[in-house]
């Protein structure tokens, strides 16, 4: 029910977020996140779904699947944060 151009306006801008953001990641810290490459690949495998799914409920899956990336992602930091010492 959703066509090809708005199945890429509502999951391209989210995918090329993760995309970015994991990208970020790797260049600054030199650390690879898997949760932001699996959310690409699912909202990938929404896109590929998106012709027997209506805009709004395409919407709302790939908020879920950003939203599951950002609880696996904060699940999976350390729990210790090293603060700077205070001046």
């Amino acid at each position: 029910m959703t066509d090809g151009k708005m199945a890429l306006v509502i999951a391209g801008g989210p995918a090329i977020y993760l995309l970015g953001a994991a990208l970020f990641k790797l260049a600054a810290f030199g650390v690879v996140s898997p949760p932001r490459f699996v959310g690409i690949a699912l909202i990938a495998a929404l896109a590929a779904a998106a012709p027997w799914l209506t805009p709004l409920a395409l919407a709302a899956a790939v908020n879920g699947v950003l939203i599951l990336t950002a609880v696996w992602e904060s699940a999976a930091r350390p729990a210790t944060v090293r603060r700077a010492p205070a001046l």
